[in-house]
């Protein structure tokens, strides 16, 4: 870019602008050694990012599975999942969340003619 300026300011003239074949897009840059942008983007940081998110992907996979397992061995041992992933949610909440989420269930129920403890039956 200097090179640009540099010769503007010799030439009395603007750098001109690049122009590309018919096998590249306007904006598109020919792929070639020191070419890391491509229409504006920065090509390897956003091939790094890409291939960050799907190396966590398949560890997030493996991690499921995993939970999967435990659940199922919590089953095996005469436990309820379903109870268990209510908890796990519950747990991950402050206090006043907690409230706030039993208050509108029960304010819900209430509004349907039913108790908290009707409608716990019907969703079990």
């Amino acid at each position: 870019m200097a090179n640009h300026k540099a010769d503007k300011a010799q030439k009395g003239t603007s750098p001109k602008k690049r122009t590309y074949t018919s096998d590249h897009d306007e904006d598109e840059a020919p792929a070639g050694k020191g070419h890391n942008r491509i229409g504006g983007v920065e090509t390897p940081k956003l091939k790094s990012y890409i291939e960050r998110v799907e190396r966590l992907a398949e560890d997030k996979a493996g991690i499921q599975s995993d939970i999967t397992d435990v659940f199922s061995e919590a089953k095996s041992n005469g436990f309820d999942v379903k109870t268990m992933k209510k908890i796990i949610v519950a747990r991950k909440l402050k206090a006043n969340e907690r409230a706030e989420q039993e208050y509108m269930y029960e304010l819900y129920a209430r509004a349907l003619g039913m108790t908290a403890e009707e409608l716990d039956e019907t969703l079990d």
